[in-house]
């Protein structure tokens, strides 16, 4: 299985709290954030990692390098500063373009547990173009609201809206998707969020998979919130 994972972020609101270390590199109780992420994916079954890391984070993309001379894993690795999280994963397409694959932001911390069941749904779930994880605890600074009718996602909102869940920060395409990012990045527009409104418009079948808690990881509270998640399953 094929994992596009992004770990391009400034980590801006780290920096303003007073923390150095790049977002990638912090650790979560005794294991490093992108160490966890890349066991995880690893112990599920994917063999291919594509990752994008910022340029001024030399010390990410040296990391990297040597976990994939250490560990033989399959990492190929962009080192390049983009404007958002769309561009980043625009990037990520150009190494390879394949279906079906996984999008992963390098501060999701999701169940394990769950995160084998969510597999396994995207595996049976055939009539769905993309599948995204949700949750209905909101830890984000601003959240993507999902709205619900059955089986599929209808609407992404920046407010509430009477709606209970939220993205969690990773997701499943099972379709080519390609000519939608293309457009948008042609068209100037920069968020992840204005791409995934925009595979609704153009018809695209997104269904969801319910996590009972994910923690999106912006601040360094949310550090200490992701060990004991983690922790929880042990």
């Amino acid at each position: 299985m094929l994992a596009n994972i992004i770990a391009a972020g400034e980590g801006a609101r780290f920096v303003a709290e007073g923390e150095r270390t790049p977002k990638p590199m912090l650790k979560i109780g005794d294991q490093i954030m992108l160490d966890r992420l890349l066991d995880v994916l690893s112990k599920s079954g994917f063999d291919r990692f594509n990752i994008i890391v910022n340029e001024e984070s030399g010390v990410v993309s040296e990391y990297l390098h040597s976990i994939k001379q250490q560990d033989k894993l399959d990492i190929s690795i962009v080192c390049k500063s983009t404007p958002s999280s769309m561009h980043s994963f625009y990037e990520l397409l150009q190494l390879r373009n394949e279906r079906p694959f996984h999008l992963f932001t390098v501060d999701a911390v999701f169940p394990y547990a769950e995160f084998q069941k969510y597999l396994e749904f995207c595996k049976e779930s055939r009539q769905c173009d993309v599948i995204m994880a949700i949750t209905p605890y909101v830890n984000d600074e601003k959240p993507l609201y999902v709205c619900l009718d059955g089986g599929k996602i209808t609407s992404l909102r920046d407010e509430p809206a009477n709606a209970e869940y939220i993205t969690s920060g990773f997701y499943y395409f099972n379709s080519d998707i390609m000519p939608v990012i293309s457009k948008h990045i042609h068209n100037g527009a920069r968020k992840l969020r204005n791409f995934l409104r925009q595979l609704l418009v153009e018809n695209y079948h997104i269904g969801y998979f319910k996590f009972s808690k994910t923690i999106d990881v912006d601040h360094v509270s949310d550090i200490e919130e992701a060990r004991l998640l983690i922790e929880s399953e042990e």
